[in-house]
């Protein structure tokens, strides 16, 4: 059988999405039974830490604060880059495994890094997202970098994983020669998800709403779920709730309490009151490469009503609706359909964390 891959995973770029993401990577990979290591960089409102099992054998230090150290922590990661070697050397590591991006890399080492080890990249965006319209001239230009570190690193690296099925066969072709492994999403739905009990004061003695959950931006479609929603006459049985932090880009009139913005980050211990009260979550993307709010409205056994891209495709159930992306009119009939669908009983669902660790497996082979 030969020896046992030793992994050291990476997550340097700390987000909302990303640290649910990475940890149940992470996670999964270590309760199959496989000596884990794993090398993380939090902020100041969550941390891997608090959603990593104990056991795995954790390096984590805070996240940059000032400008020179997150210029150097785009740029020149040098003390990752350092804690890396370290971590490598000491423990025997055969596989480092890049899982948020670690764009610094593109620029510092991570040449030198693929000479030693195999290089495992995790691909979230082949494309680049479509910008907000207001966001400032220095978001864009980082977001341009950010896209061209992506590209960079997946020419370095040997292996690319992706959990979008689409993107895999978009990589294959663009580079033929290069090995890239399809695995299954994690499941975001972590313990704290599961046992929390607090409460969102935004939405006291509210429920039976429609819910948008994640990061506001554009390419999400949250103006057309808007439009949709007004369009559809809804507003007379229930509300929308939109629910993320994020930039308003778009006019919304929320003067009759119809539609509900909350704009802030949620913690873990508030998405189950946000789920289990609402009526049926949207996902109403333009663009998408792989989303975790698929996951948790399962678990919390409801349904979906969602854009028809690639990703939701492969992830829906039966219970679930797809309408094409951008058209409001389609959207707006899907809404309305769903309103009256979604008294009906849905099931729940579990993780999928055994195929997920066998299809890694392939990946550090």
């Amino acid at each position: 059988m030969g020896t046992p891959p030793r992994i050291l995973f990476v997550a340097t770029y700390p987000s909302p999405g990303m640290i649910p993401f990475a940890a149940g990577i992470i996670n999964a990979f270590y309760e199959a039974g496989h000596e884990t290591w794993a090398l993380t960089v939090s902020n100041r409102t969550d941390s891997f830490s608090k959603l990593l099992l104990p056991g795995i054998h954790l390096t984590e230090w805070p996240g940059p604060t000032s400008i020179i150290q997150k210029m150097a922590h785009h740029f020149r990661p040098a003390k990752a880059a350092r804690a890396i070697c370290d971590i490598a050397d000491k423990n025997h590591i055969t596989n480092i495994h890049f899982l948020t991006g670690e764009y610094g890399f593109a620029l510092y080492r991570g040449k030198a890094l693929a000479r030693q080890y195999n290089l495992v990249y995790t691909l979230h965006d082949l494309e680049k997202h479509p910008e907000n319209p207001q966001a400032p001239l220095k978001e864009k230009l980082f977001n341009q970098y950010f896209h061209w570190a992506t590209m960079r690193l997946v020419r370095i690296a040997h292996t690319i994983t992706s959990s979008s099925k689409n993107q895999c066969q978009q990589v294959q072709t663009r580079f033929p020669h290069k090995k890239v492994v399809f695995h299954e999403f994690p499941s975001l739905v972590t313990q704290r998800i599961k046992q929390g009990t607090r409460t969102i004061p935004e939405l006291k003695g509210i429920d039976n709403y429609i819910l948008f959950f994640g990061t506001y931006t554009l390419y999400k479609g949250v103006d057309l779920l808007y439009q949709a929603f007004i369009r559809s006459g809804l507003q007379e049985k229930c509300q929308l709730v939109m629910a993320g932090a994020g930039r308003d880009f778009f006019s919304m009139d929320t003067s009759e309490n119809r539609v509900i913005r909350i704009n802030r980050f949620l913690d873990d211990e508030e998405i189950a009151d946000l789920f289990k009260k609402a009526r049926f979550v949207a996902c109403p993307y333009i663009q998408v490469t792989q989303s975790g709010v698929i996951s948790i409205a399962h678990y919390f056994g409801k349904r979906v009503v969602a854009s028809s891209l690639p990703f939701f495709v492969d992830n829906i159930n039966e219970n679930d609706r797809l309408f094409p992306p951008g058209d409001v009119e389609a959207l707006t009939k899907s809404l309305k359909l769903m309103y009256d669908e979604a008294a009906l009983p849905c099931a729940t669902t579990g993780d999928n964390n055994s195929r997920l660790v066998a299809q890694l497996l392939e990946a550090y082979r």
